[in-house]
């Protein structure tokens, strides 16, 4: 490894630790949204996960809302479900541009230390899938462009 990119490689690795280890910077602006006329919405999206597409620009693979547990229970997974359909408007609008997007939209349930995932498709309405660390990865691998390009046509044959 050259020394430019040994440097790079530490700036990386302070870069995470610094987003890893920061709170939530966006708080107080997300407060102060709050306050304003209740005409003017706003949410936030966790994560558009995404490919290179042929071009090499982004191409988007799936809109995934996180949320960690700390213990599987039914009812839990009822709670985070109710929270996103009925309590607040998070379900209706991660479905929404995950269409415009042309992907699905999911809810991902980690354990705290990541040894399991609950994946849950907000798109299809479908889930609760355990998955392994191990396993979960393979699903994220399976989030390719071409699945998605997949995806898009069928959608538009409906």
């Amino acid at each position: 490894m050259n020394q430019i990119a040994r440097e790079e490689h530490i700036l990386k690795d302070q870069g995470r630790s610094r987003v890893t280890n920061l709170e939530d910077g966006t708080r107080e602006y997300r407060d102060w949204h709050r306050t304003l006329d209740r005409h003017l919405y706003a949410n936030d999206i966790d994560q558009i996960e995404w490919r290179s597409g042929p071009d090499g620009k982004p191409f988007p693979v799936a809109l995934i809302e996180l949320t960690e547990i700390r213990i599987y229970t039914p009812k839990l997974m009822d709670q985070i479900l109710d929270r996103f359909e009925v309590k607040t408007a998070q379900a209706e609008f991660s479905r929404t541009i995950a269409d415009k997007l042309g992907v699905n939209a999911y809810i991902v349930a980690y354990a705290a230390g990541l040894n399991y995932f609950f994946l849950y498709n907000l798109s299809e309405k479908k889930g609760w899938v355990r998955f392994s660390q191990a396993q979960y990865k393979h699903w994220l691998s399976l989030l390719t462009v071409k699945n998605a390009k997949r995806l898009q046509k069928m959608r538009k044959n409906q």
